[in-house]
């Protein structure tokens, strides 16, 4: 499996003040240095930035906007030079608290109905939603694992965890917008943070 090309979009890092609406990019050198690529200001108020592939253009990094309160979201690309490019801008229901991208897409999730959503991308700004579950509430993280590339792979595989009860579940995808649970378990309370490396 290669590795990414130093400045290409597997090795950059995307900086956003909500308030201020400033945006910074920048490569990372492998080293424990980053460069800067480029500053510019982009609308206020987003709660989310999501990296996925968005876009059929794999060299560019692609993102999706989403502001909870107002519901509005959009997708764009970000190409080498640093340049970003709207792709489409949409109002969704306000009020996600989760959303995941993965091979599946996109699973959009609100932790206080449970209200759980996947939306395949369609690689041009588009999505179409392919499931509306209930699922249960209070949920504080969903971590995507991705897939491992190879002649026995699967789909994604989701971990939900419940930062106040301990309560760990995961479950697996099959990019028709249904998981199937693996395991239940119960880990330490009060982690704040969970991130696939």
């Amino acid at each position: 499996m290669p590795f990414p090309t130093p400045g290409g979009p597997g090795d950059q890092l995307l900086f956003y003040n909500s308030t201020s609406g400033l945006a910074q990019k920048y490569s990372a050198d492998g080293l424990g240095g980053i460069n800067l690529l480029s500053s510019t200001t982009y609308s206020t108020g987003w709660t989310h930035i999501i990296a996925g592939n968005f876009t059929y253009d794999l060299s560019a990094s692609a993102l999706f906007f989403y502001n909870s309160t107002s519901g509005l979201g959009q997708f764009n690309y970000i190409d080498r030079g640093g340049d970003i490019h709207q792709a489409s801008s949409k109002t969704y229901s306000p009020s996600w608290t989760h959303i995941v991208p993965g091979t599946f897409g996109l699973l959009f999730y609100n932790s206080s109905s449970g209200l759980g959503q996947f939306y395949s991308t369609d690689g041009s700004g588009g999505i179409q939603q392919l499931s509306s579950t209930t699922y249960s509430t209070g949920w504080t993280h969903i971590v995507d694992i991705p897939v491992v590339p190879g002649p026995d792979s699967v789909d994604d595989d989701l971990l939900f965890y419940n930062g106040n009860s301990g309560l760990a579940q995961f479950y697996r995808t099959d990019r028709q917008g249904h998981i199937n649970q693996l395991s239940n378990t119960t880990y330490s309370t009060g982690w704040t943070l969970i991130e696939w490396l």
